[in-house]
């Protein structure tokens, strides 16, 4: 868990990896600390979906690059349509997103993107994994369960 030291060679990483690393360990400790359970663990977007269904979003690491979403009509993410990313090129571009939704028949996901404000993106399940399992996520997840605080 933490950073793959595999990327220090990649161009998206080598100049902040280092200094990435600190911050991501003294995250992961912090988030122990407070009680937030961090387990490593291989998923699909099956789990994704199972969890979205039981529990509450799901907060994926995807690459911007290969994100699309049908209900916007943009194929591909460039820098003209997306204002919250000051440089895309055609490497790695880490982007984080939340699935919210789904519909089974379908095959679809909604998700938040929050490079759009007040809009619900929808992809197809195979376009978010391809997005998701793109080098350099690492296919990074947050579970989010909803809890109930007035229940004990």
């Amino acid at each position: 868990m933490g950073i793959n030291p595999d990327y220090r060679d990649h161009d998206f990483y080598h100049r902040i990896i280092s200094k990435d690393s600190e911050r991501v360990i003294e995250r992961f400790k912090s988030a122990q600390i407070n009680g937030i359970t961090i387990v490593q663990q291989e998923i699909d977007m099956y789990h994704v979906i199972r969890h979205v269904y039981r529990h509450g979003p799901v907060i994926l690491l995807t690459d911007a690059n290969s994100l699309t979403c049908d209900d916007c009509k943009i194929m591909r993410f460039n820098p003209g349509d997306l204002k919250c990313f000051t440089s895309l090129s055609k490497l790695y571009h880490g982007h984080f997103v939340i699935v919210m939704g789904y519909d089974l028949s379908e095959q679809k996901v909604f998700y938040r993107n929050p490079c759009f404000k007040q809009r619900i993106c929808t992809t197809s399940f195979i376009s978010l994994d391809s997005a998701w399992k793109h080098e350099g996520t690492d296919q990074d997840a947050i579970f989010i369960h909803h809890y109930d605080m007035g229940s004990s």
